[in-house]
């Protein structure tokens, strides 16, 4: 018996492997964000490509994680309980989200504006229906800084309401809803590039990522052929397939370098398909396949920044625009480095407390809406 399969006869669906996964993807968005290294790189390199690919990629990482994880609990309460309560689905989503998330409304709302003012400066604040609501992704005004990284959790609340209602009356046709989903995203996104249509942000254009991860948990579920592949890989197979993504990096940095605008869009959204497509594989490698690489799975680092992750992704803006105002001042010869490690360090430390003493004791309330 393989350790897939061992984990899901005691009832175990719990897999450190999808913390360690989130947690890389965390660390990934936030060099993106925080290191300058895109002022650093040499324009027109590869390594400036992967690195201009990195942030939006990883953002999109949580996307497909997301996906995966809440169609892989649905279908195993399904399983276990013989039926799935959307009231449970809906009461675990807002005990995560809301509580850290309108801290930071009151503080980008109220706090950062009120100490800003007091020190004689202004703060360009948005609608603020737009964030309250969860529909922030499509404001398009320029505003203050830290808050425009929560376009991300806009998009996911929005498709927690609509999956978790497809989660409810339609989840034996679960395939064919995320199958749905990407065509709509598909064409969505094919008219808005042939349209020039700025729509980067939209919801429509992330239903790929969602439906990946659905088909990931289908598949893995249902013990289907991509899963019984992975379970079956030899070492030098595993090797292999991790040497996919690298390639597909130097491919199309090849491919977009085009001087046709159109060409270059279709090939960078091709690239973000493959992407995307190869997370949802590796998903699925990691949690059935016995010669895989380890790390994800014993790296306690890892694992526990993927647990705190909501938190230092939320956190992470507003400790970069306060650390870098306040920095210059203080310490007007801070090399960059010690500067990126300065914010990281206090951006895990707030974001540590946060979990431990403000989050946990909603996340513990979970089990009384407990799925399986």
């Amino acid at each position: 018996m393989n350790r897939f399969a061992l984990a899901e006869a005691k009832g175990k669906l719990y897999h450190p492997e999808l913390d360690a996964i989130r947690g890389f993807a965390f660390l990934v968005v936030f060099v993106y964000h925080a290191s300058g290294l895109g002022q650093i790189l040499r324009e027109g390199s590869l390594a400036l490509y992967a690195f201009n690919k990195s942030g939006p990629l990883a953002i999109e990482t949580f996307f497909v994680l997301s996906s995966f994880l809440l169609t892989w609990l649905a279908l195993n309460e399904v399983k276990f309980k013989g039926r799935f309560s959307i009231r449970n689905y809906f009461a675990r989503r807002i005990l995560r989200i809301w509580p850290l998330y309108f801290v930071i409304m009151i503080l980008g709302f109220v706090v950062v504006p009120y100490l800003a003012k007091a020190a004689g400066h202004s703060v360009t604040l948005p609608d603020k229906w737009y964030y309250l609501f969860f529909v922030a992704n499509f404001y398009t005004l320029p505003h203050v800084y830290f808050l425009q990284f929560l376009w991300s959790i806009s998009v996911e609340e929005q498709f927690y309401l609509i999956w978790g209602i497809f989660l409810k009356f339609f989840i034996k046709h679960i395939r064919w809803i995320a199958l749905a989903f990407m065509i709509i995203s598909v064409g969505f996104t094919t008219y808005r590039i042939l349209n020039n249509v700025p729509k980067y942000f939209h919801t429509l254009n992330y239903f790929f990522d969602f439906a990946c991860g659905a088909f990931g948990a289908y598949s893995l579920f249902y013990k289907k052929q991509i899963a019984g592949f992975f379970s079956k890989l030899k070492r030098t197979q595993t090797i292999l397939f991790y040497l996919v993504l690298p390639t597909l990096i130097v491919l199309f940095y090849f491919l977009e370098q085009n001087n046709n605008p159109l060409t270059s869009d279709f090939a960078a959204l091709l690239f973000r398909y493959c992407f995307i497509i190869y997370i949802a594989m590796f998903i699925i490698e990691q949690m059935s396949n016995p010669s895989r690489v380890r790390i994800f799975g014993k790296n306690r680092f890892l694992i526990f920044t993927g647990r705190i992750s909501y938190g230092l992704y939320c956190f992470h803006g507003l400790n970069i625009t306060l650390i870098g105002l306040l920095a210059p001042r203080f310490f007007p010869n801070m090399p960059g480095i010690l500067l990126f490690a300065t914010i990281f360090i206090i951006n895990y430390a707030v974001a540590w407390v946060s979990y431990v003493y403000y989050e946990l004791p909603f996340l513990k309330l979970k089990s009384r809406w407990k799925g399986v």
